[in-house]
């Protein structure tokens, strides 16, 4: 399931002939399983309030992000919301290894992260108990460490 949202602007752009059609959508958009499916998250979300809950994790993963910015080779370290990111190189690249080196690391310890080349991020889901994150907070910064040659 998804929603495009955009400025009055942007959607009058395509207003008019068929040709300016703003044409989104995949094969099983909207199908009553997915439709079934979605509206049972949607209830989850609001009888375990996840995002109220969520407010408290993101402020504990952007205080160990901003922690992390003071680990040597550290280039930049960022988050919003449930999400953080550190680039392991002053210039980062796709093609760069050390978020592989964090990676191998991490798996090691315990966490699976997805790198982007030199930079190593979470997303982990709204509800994640706090102990687990925790957990992935650490290992996070182990395996960095690792990745950098600080450990």
């Amino acid at each position: 399931m998804a929603a495009t949202l955009a400025t009055a602007r942007v959607f009058d752009a395509f207003l008019g002939d068929p040709s300016r059609a703003f044409y989104y959508g995949h094969t099983y958009c909207g199908n009553p399983l997915g439709a079934a499916v979605a509206r049972e998250v949607l209830a989850i979300y609001r009888d375990e309030a996840i995002l109220s809950r969520a407010a408290p994790k993101a402020a504990r993963i952007e205080g160990a992000f901003r922690a992390m910015a003071s680990i040597p080779g550290v280039a930049r370290a960022r988050a919003i919301g449930m999400i953080g990111a550190l680039d392991l190189a002053s210039r980062p690249s796709y093609l760069g290894d050390s978020g592989a080196r964090a990676m191998a690391e991490a798996r090691r310890l315990g966490a699976y992260l997805r790198p982007l080349g030199d930079v190593v991020y979470v997303a982990p889901p709204l509800n994640i108990p706090d102990a687990d994150l925790d957990e992935l907070l650490a290992i996070v910064r182990a395996s960095v460490l690792f990745a950098l040659g600080e450990a």
